[in-house]
């Protein structure tokens, strides 16, 4: 397994080569990082089957799907725990804060005469405009957001070629996404105790694999527009189809080869999770008494299984 121990920039041709980031391990086995090379190791040793890869993507999804108000809509895993912080009483101004922040940095990254950024940061922003924006937050979303800017930052030297005006504003605006984590996100099992979430898994996409993912990437958008995904789900869960979807697009349009394949993995693991927990949720006889719409939820599901088996194949 490949791991990344310094800053130093990758080779061209190394884009789609995966690694473990180990740069900021504490030297516990602990760490997230670390577990995920542990497991790629223990992979290695013992291939995962089709039902133990299914299995494992279901327990480390950070969402789940709920009935809600006769609707499939998705939850933060755990989905009956509730946040460290509870009903923080300042979310809102938090989240009205960070919205007056991102217009100006929206509008710098939208003058490409002066300030000369990638087309990927309005991406990256039209992202956490959409989360911020959402009716209910959810820790998923933001998370996702803040990784996507994060990760654009990083892939084009963001740092060093930026203005910094900008790339200050940039990594404040992180900051305060991740300062959500213990407003929004359900307590977490520690790591080593039992009923831990495993280490989330990571897709293997490969460049001969983005014409097949593009075709997917249609393939999934017709379906969640259908009548069937209209009846069955809440807009939430059709929102975070749309970002999946987008990274894969977004992934398919980089120039930047490291860029490329990161929101590629991203969206594939985003749409398996998706995917995932709706055929799980339309099987469970309890949620599917709780749907306005239980036929057109079972025909949802029989529409996403092979979708699903397709996604899944990038993880074993």
């Amino acid at each position: 397994e490949h791991v990344r121990l310094d800053s130093a920039d990758l080779p061209f041709g190394f884009g789609e080569t995966q690694h473990v980031d180990l740069r900021d391990w504490d030297g516990s086995a602990a760490h997230p990082q670390m577990r995920k090379l542990l497991q790629a190791l223990r992979d290695r040793l013992t291939p995962p089957d089709k039902a133990s890869m299914t299995e494992r993507l279901a327990a480390a999804s950070p969402i789940a799907m709920q009935p809600k108000s006769g609707l499939l809509a998705p939850v933060d895993t755990p989905p009956h725990v509730r946040p460290e912080v509870e009903n923080a009483p300042d979310l809102a101004a938090r989240i009205e804060g960070m919205k007056q922040n991102l217009g100006p940095l929206q509008a710098m990254a939208a003058d490409r005469t002066q300030f000369q950024v990638p087309a990927d940061l309005g991406h990256a922003l039209a992202i956490v405009e959409a989360v911020l924006h959402a009716d209910k937050l959810s820790w998923y979303g933001v998370d996702d957001a803040r990784a996507t800017l994060v990760e654009c930052m990083s892939a084009n030297d963001a740092r060093q070629s930026w203005n910094p005006i900008m790339f200050n504003g940039l990594e404040r605006l992180a900051r305060r996404m991740e300062e959500l984590r213990p407003l929004l996100q359900p307590r977490q099992v520690p790591a080593g105790e039992p009923g831990e979430k495993p280490p989330e898994p990571e897709p293997v996409v490969r460049a001969t694999d983005i014409a097949s993912l593009k075709k997917l990437a249609g393939e999934v958008a017709a379906i969640f527009g259908s009548p069937e995904a209209v009846a069955t789900l809440d807009p939430a869960a059709v929102d975070m189809v749309e970002r999946g979807i987008a990274h894969i697009k977004a992934g398919v349009q980089a120039s930047n080869e490291t860029h490329r394949f990161a929101r590629l993995r991203k969206g594939v693991r985003a749409l398996a999770y998706l995917t995932g927990g709706i055929i799980s949720a339309v099987s469970s006889g309890v949620a599917v008494s709780l749907l306005t719409a239980p036929e057109a939820a079972a025909t949802l599901g029989k529409q996403l299984q092979p979708i699903f088996e397709r996604l899944l194949r990038f993880f074993l």
